[in-house]
C-alpha cells in the first residue's frame, strides 16, 4: 500500500542521510521506523493496559480490606 506524508526539508535531508548510510531506499527507511514507531506505541499502550490493570485489581483489594475491617469494628 502507498502511504503519502509532508515532512521537511531538515527532515528529508535526514532521512536521506540514514537512508544512504545503511544502503536502504529513502522509502525502506521510512517504513521501518514508521513499523518501529507502531511497534512502541502497542508496547506502550499494552504496558498501560496491564497498570491500569493492576491498579484496579489493587484498589478493589484495598477497598475489601477496609469493609472487612469496618465490619469487624461493628
Amino acid at each position: 500500500m502507498k502511504l503519502q506524508i509532508n515532512v521537511s526539508d531538515v527532515m528529508v535531508k535526514e532521512i536521506d542521510k540514514y537512508a544512504e548510510m545503511m544502503g536502504v531506499s529513502r522509502s525502506a527507511l521510512c517504513a521501518t521506523f514508521i513499523g518501529k514507531g507502531i511497534m512502541s506505541y502497542n508496547k506502550s499502550f499494552e504496558m498501560l493496559g496491564s497498570m491500569g490493570e493492576k491498579l484496579k485489581d489493587s484498589l478493589l483489594a484495598e477497598k475489601a480490606i477496609k469493609e472487612s475491617v469496618k465490619v469487624e469494628k461493628e
